[in-house]
């Protein structure tokens, strides 16, 4: 049955190839001697998982997991977690696989091969976990390779078989050499990829900290304005000096033509900033008298300066001069906004100096 099993194996009939597996499970169970059931079932699972038949492997490893239990050969129970650490490991239960193969390490002893193939599988596993843990891994493994190797080297050397070995052995090492040599290239790849990341995210950190010192810059510069102009506003209302005439009519029409501009500007940034109108802007500033007409809030004063044909002919500078900066001392003005009101103050200043 066993013979049987394989051959339908090997020309792809699954079914029949699990149906006959079934069937050698079955006529093992009725043998005596435990040991050897056990033995032949993780055999039999271990030569299906390198057929690469997992519906089978499965099969015989859960037949000789009912089976073991104390009294178990260490060999047969480091092998059993051998296969399971495989089993797992397929079913991407990397953990599980891991935690079994520590267990066959427990029952595997250190100078077999199998301790080597349990040291291997570990560090293949650990891979796709841990990268430190696996170049460690993958170092244990190559120790007790060679402490392995070297044993079988010694123990051997006075027979006609040993010349065969040692070759064997010398080319185990070159290909476990050449293997160490792709992890360690894969290692080095991870490690360039971890530095790369890193250094990607110290230049955004670095970004960042430079845009949020730009910021508080800034937001400084912007708190400093504000002060400026509220301390502007103060001084002027602090002296509250008469209005200086303008002789020259050409200097009073430009300094007509900029308080009426100023001011122009400065409603539409306040009424554009703080959605309210010129009337809350008279009342908030206190610079405009604000009058009820037919029950109906009027700004006259303000209005005047809001068109040439109708602004005073000596007109009060001061007063438009302190509406833009009380409007400048709010700190939610867009800068060009904050640019083009500084800009009509320097506009107006040298025309009543």
């Amino acid at each position: 049955m066993r013979a049987q099993n394989r051959a339908y194996l090997a020309q792809g009939a699954d079914d029949k190839a699990a149906y006959y597996g079934q069937a050698v499970i079955k006529h093992l169970s009725q043998s005596n001697n435990k040991t050897a059931h056990i033995r032949t079932l993780l055999n039999m699972a271990q030569w299906h998982n390198g057929q690469n038949n997992a519906l089978v492997f499965e099969e015989f490893l859960m037949a000789a997991k009912d089976l073991i239990d104390l009294d178990t050969p260490p060999d047969y129970m480091a092998q059993f977690h051998w296969l399971e650490a495989q089993y797992l490991a397929q079913n991407n239960e990397q953990e599980k696989a891991l935690a079994a193969v520590e267990l066959g390490l427990v029952h595997a002893s250190s100078s077999t091969a199998l301790n080597n193939q349990l040291r291997l599988l570990k560090a293949e596993i650990s891979e796709h976990l841990d990268p430190k843990a696996a170049l460690k891994a993958y170092q244990s493994y190559m120790a007790h390779r060679e402490a392995f190797l070297q044993q079988t080297y010694d123990s051997d050397f006075k027979t006609i078989q040993h010349t065969i070995e040692r070759q064997k052995i010398n080319q185990d090492l070159i290909e476990e050499q050449l293997l160490n040599a792709q992890h360690s290239e894969r290692i080095n790849r991870m490690t360039i990829w971890a530095l790369g990341t890193s250094l990607a995210l110290l230049m955004v950190l670095a970004y960042l900290l430079i845009y949020h010192i730009r910021k508080k810059k800034e937001k400084e510069q912007l708190l400093q304005n504000i002060l400026h102009h509220k301390q502007q506003l103060q001084l002027m209302e602090a002296t509250q000096k008469p209005e200086e005439a303008v002789e020259n009519l050409s200097g009073k029409a430009q300094l007509k033509s900029h308080l009426v501009a100023a001011m122009l500007d400065a409603v539409l940034v306040w009424e554009s900033t703080t959605q309210s109108s010129q009337i809350e802007l008279a009342e908030q500033s206190k610079v405009w008298t604000v009058t009820i007409d037919n029950g109906t809030l009027r700004t006259r004063s303000l209005d005047k300066y809001l068109s040439l044909e109708k602004i005073p002919q000596n007109p009060r500078w001061r007063n438009v001069i302190k509406t833009i900066h009380f409007i400048l001392s709010q700190d939610g003005l867009d800068k060009s906004d904050r640019d083009k009101l500084e800009q009509h103050i320097d506009r107006i200043m040298p025309c009543v100096k």
